[in-house]
């Protein structure tokens, strides 16, 4: 599934921006069980006490879809911040990439 989210971003936007992506795949791989355990326990609350127990088959899929996505753009959006303003922390948790 990660493959096709590489190949649709390839296609769709410029090469320097997939480059500044690809170079972040460290920090990405490190961080994104914590992003995926978060959203994934968000969506079950939500799904066991608003929607009907019944749905969480379609929940499930759906999450199953969106939580790369959600993850790299999580992603994105915390090296902006990390390297805008804390600088010497980004080195270390990107390995200095």
């Amino acid at each position: 599934f990660s493959f096709f989210i590489f190949y649709f971003v390839d296609l769709f936007s410029k090469y320097d921006r997939v480059y500044d992506f690809m170079r972040n795949s460290f920090f990405l791989y490190a961080i994104h069980y914590m992003i995926a355990r978060f959203l994934i326990n968000i969506l079950q609350i939500i799904t066991l006490r608003i929607l009907n127990p019944y749905a969480n088959y379609t929940i499930e899929i759906v999450t199953f879809l969106l939580t790369p996505v959600i993850c790299i753009v999580v992603n994105m959006y915390i090296i902006k911040f990390l390297k805008k303003n804390f600088y010497k922390i980004y080195i270390i948790l990107s390995g200095d990439r």
